[in-house]
């Protein structure tokens, strides 16, 4: 019974989709998507022992099941990257088998604790329960019991009280602010994983409630303009939705939307594998790769479009953790941003990884020149593009996360904006996850650029 319980409750989690909700609220919050799911296999170890105690109070069977369900979760993973250690060479090192064997004790190891700490728990609240149940049936019974235990079943239920009313509460400190629940009628809080927007009852769709499609939301003034109405000439959307590159001070960040007059519907598509001239020498690829969203629309049409450059992973890292096709199909088709074309500029197959999309010093790989130039170029040629740098922006993640603002720092000719996201911070960090950014020898003095938070 044990045993069956807690598969069925992480099997549950698996097909649920609870699951890959807690993957993806890990990685918005900063984590990698393999270490995230790392994590999400110890919680699928902690529930699936917790219930097995509750079911039969079986600690050592709840601990392997545990166990179990970190394997299941965190299976395909483990051998994705034992593959791409095993194919490692040169610069990225090479496979180490005493490595390996001591990373599968650690896991196993840190399961088995994971498990056998969440039963030891399990078994505490169980015993509690039980104790409560029998002083009730007393009291039912008729029987005869002490004053002290007769506070017990109480005890239980306030206990369930205070957990339902504050349990919605702590989810909105997590996935809101800690000041989530503090105020009423305040502006909306975006949140990290499902549901509508803090303080925001009814629509959420990004369009406005009142006004025309061109209005700022809610049909008020454009925020920032000095005299409360719309914003000034000089500060104005074109029919891109562009502002004029020399716009700035009060008014210049309007709030028009004028995408939402024609909003696209259906799917966008993902057009993947496209192969580019490497810009390196020597490496484990002959070829760079780029892959490319389109959005809804663009094959019916014949606008153009601005233009998001993500930097430096693959297109598979994202779609696997945030699932990005779907993302933008859905910010699309609510309104919320514009239709927008998505490149995706990986360094995968570069003989020297993880250098925060510097030149090297050598000439050995360019990889600055080929995503501020090449890239570029290329999307403008074979695209309908908005080709100006105020219709062209960076996101990066982690060591991407560095790579977007240097870039368009470096380039404010090509690039008028970036997103880090847990961006490094430091040019030529010293760390695990950045291999060979410290070598600083290998680059030249142009491409040290420390971007400030």
């Amino acid at each position: 019974m044990a045993i069956a319980s807690a598969g069925l409750v992480t099997a549950t989690f698996l097909v649920s989709g609870a699951l890959v909700a807690t993957h993806d609220t890990l990685v918005i919050m900063g984590f990698d998507p393999d270490r995230a799911q790392l994590l999400v296999a110890l919680l699928a170890a902690a529930q699936a022992a917790v219930v097995a105690v509750l079911v039969a109070d079986r600690r050592t069977v709840a601990t392997l099941v545990g166990a179990a369900a970190t394997i299941a979760v965190f299976g395909g993973t483990f051998l994705d990257e034992t593959g791409a250690a095993l194919a490692s060479s040169g610069d990225q090192g090479r496979f180490d088998a005493a490595g390996w064997a001591l990373t599968v004790v650690a896991l196993l190891s840190a399961a088995v604790v994971v498990s056998w700490s969440a039963a030891v728990v399990a078994g505490e609240v169980r015993a509690a329960i039980g104790r409560s149940i029998g002083v009730v049936r007393s009291m039912i019974e008729g029987r005869s019991f002490r004053r002290q235990p007769g506070w017990r079943p109480i005890a239980s239920v306030a206990i369930a009280i205070v957990l339902a009313v504050s349990l919605p509460t702590f989810a909105d400190l997590v996935n809101y602010s800690p000041d989530a629940d503090m105020r009423q009628a305040g502006p909306p809080i975006p949140g990290l994983f499902g549901g509508a927007s803090a303080d925001t009852p009814g629509d959420v769709s990004g369009a406005p409630a009142t006004g025309s499609p061109g209005d700022a939301p809610g049909g008020s003034p454009s925020a920032g303009s000095p005299s409360g109405g719309s914003t000034s000439p000089a500060s104005s959307p074109d029919a891109s939705g562009l502002l004029p590159p020399e716009s700035s001070g009060p008014g210049a960040m309007s709030t028009a939307r004028p995408w939402l007059r024609s909003i696209p519907t259906g799917l966008g598509r993902v057009i993947s594998n496209i192969h580019l001239p490497p810009p390196w020498t020597g490496g484990s690829a002959s070829f760079a790769t780029l892959t490319v969203y389109l959005p809804p629309g663009y094959d019916a049409s014949a606008q153009r479009y601005p233009v998001i450059y993500e930097v430096p992973w693959s297109f598979d890292y994202w779609d696997r953790s945030v699932h990005f096709p779907a993302m933008l199909d859905r910010l699309i088709g609510e309104g919320r941003i514009p239709p927008v074309i998505v490149a995706f500029v990986a360094h995968n197959g570069a003989p020297i990884p993880d250098t925060e999309c510097v030149d090297s010093k050598d000439g050995r790989q360019q990889l600055e020149t080929y995503m501020s130039s090449t890239v570029v170029s290329y999307l403008d040629q074979t695209y309908r593009t908005i080709s100006t740098s105020s219709a062209r922006a960076l996101f990066g993640f982690s060591g991407g996360g560095f790579c977007a603002p240097m870039l368009m720092l470096r380039h404010p000719d090509v690039f008028s904006s970036a997103i880090s996201m847990s961006g490094y911070y430091e040019a030529g960090i010293r760390s695990g996850q950045t291999l060979n950014a410290w070598r600083a020898s290998l680059y030249g003095p142009k491409t040290l650029v420390v971007v400030a938070s």
